[in-house]
């Protein structure tokens, strides 16, 4: 379900980045009210983690009060300029931030009045919250591996279960660059299952997965960092510790939530509760 966006854009995909960057530099002239654009540039007015961040953004649609579209974004660090571009499928902006024009749905984006938008940036403790990505903007910094440095993470606004947002990861190395597919975490468990229902514990130092199936249906796992694997690879690699399913039993018409610990690859019963 999740799309690979990270410096990898196919030739149609650079094609378009080269005529929206034109756009974004040709001289600026008045723009009339309700003319139709391919595309928005956007700039953050403050640094954000170092960075000063721009993106070229096509929105398409509106999804629970948020304007959605495609985006390459830019972060460059003013001090030694270190730069890398990253692509999102659904880069979002609420909806009274920016002026547009939709169809007779009020769900797709016909017409925009703004070729150039000016946003500040607004920071957040996100290790402070229980769940995971509990933010408007449309990426942050956090350290999701806990080895005390922060990741890049992109959110994917609607992408994922019940219309929660998902999240891409990326590491940043020494330089501050991003780092390459082989050292980055993005598709390594459990980083790419992150979204809005995941849980992150600094104290255990342990991420809780969940997936939600309806009623009594529903299943959490909860990782741990795999030290072995770690040391061998360099980078943070993590395992399941604890499953948590949630089964029913007919006869009592109840729900139960079984636990089960993960020893050498397979599934040991330990406990059982009673879901109320």
């Amino acid at each position: 379900m999740k799309k690979i966006f990270k410096l990898r854009i196919n030739s149609s995909v650079v094609l378009l980045t080269l005529i929206l960057l034109s756009s974004c530099t040709k001289k600026k002239e008045p723009i009339k009210t309700e003319s139709k654009l391919n595309s928005v540039c956007v700039e953050y007015s403050n640094l954000i983690n170092g960075y000063k961040v721009t993106a070229i953004w096509k929105p398409v649609s509106v999804v629970r009060s948020m304007v959605v579209g495609p985006a390459i974004i830019e972060f460059r660090n003013p001090k030694d300029s270190i730069v890398f571009n990253v692509t999102i499928d659904c880069f979002a902006i609420d909806a009274k931030k920016v002026h547009f024009s939709c169809d007779k749905d009020s769900v797709n984006v016909t017409k925009f009045n703004q070729q150039n938008i000016t946003l500040l940036y607004e920071e957040k403790n996100h290790e402070s919250d229980e769940n995971f990505g509990n933010t408007n903007e449309a990426f942050f910094f956090q350290d999701v591996d806990f080895d005390n440095v922060k990741e890049l993470i992109m959110r994917e606004f609607a992408n994922g279960q019940r219309w929660c947002s998902t999240f891409k990861v990326h590491k940043l190395n020494k330089d501050g660059q991003c780092e390459n597919a082989l050292s980055d975490i993005t598709f390594d468990e459990p980083f790419i299952l992150l979204d809005q229902m995941s849980k992150i514990d600094y104290v255990n130092k342990r991420i809780e997965i969940y997936s939600s199936g309806g009623s009594c249906s529903n299943e959490t796992k909860v990782y741990r960092i795999d030290d072995e694997a770690t040391a061998s690879y360099g980078k943070t690699k993590m395992m399941v510790e604890f499953i948590k399913v949630d089964k029913y039993n007919s006869d009592e018409g109840k729900c139960y939530e079984e636990t089960y610990r993960i020893i050498d690859g397979s599934k040991v019963f330990e406990s059982q509760k009673e879901n109320i």
